[in-house]
């Protein structure tokens, strides 16, 4: 039933795939699975703002993601290395995850925090609750974001993500 709702709500709200592994909050609310390459941490190396390298009738999702991460000031979302899809659990919601994660957290604590002026604390309950939801027990990866090798920005998405992680 949770996952007949999830789709209802966020398959038309935010082109949910229903990948069971949801990133939205860090994906500026644009489902990352539209890409037919299933890119997960941003555009892959032949795709353009104009189109994308699989079907070059649609633009790329990911330059949409950018834009609106900018627009919304979260692009320090965009800096997390995140994991790769998860295939047990496509088709699956993770509504259940997030209920879960706050109740770790203490249901009262959250609305709580959520609901403080406090900025830091509303920041800490949203990291203490979804992180463990993008960060899987699973994933041995690394989250950091690490600075290209080379000296000189390739792109001015690049230029402006560098700014914003410094």
């Amino acid at each position: 039933m949770l996952r007949r709702i999830e789709r209802w709500v966020k398959g038309p709200l935010f082109g949910c795939r229903m990948c069971g592994n949801c990133l939205l909050q860090e994906t500026a609310f644009i489902c990352p699975m539209e890409c037919p390459k299933g890119m997960r941490n941003g555009p892959c190396g032949g795709s353009t703002p104009e189109k994308c390298y699989v079907d070059e009738t649609r633009p790329c999702i990911w330059y949409r993601i950018y834009d609106r991460a900018f627009r919304m000031g979260r692009q320090e979302m965009l800096l997390e290395v995140l994991p790769p899809l998860d295939w047990d659990r496509v088709g699956t919601e993770t509504w259940g995850d997030v209920v879960r994660s706050v109740r770790r957290y203490g249901t009262a604590s959250f609305l709580q925090d959520r609901f403080s002026r406090d900025r830091e604390k509303k920041a800490h309950s949203w990291e203490a609750v979804f992180r463990p939801v993008r960060q899987p027990d699973w994933w041995q990866g690394d989250s950091d974001y690490h600075a290209p090798a080379y000296d000189e920005p390739v792109s001015k998405l690049e230029t402006e993500l560098r700014s914003a992680g410094s």
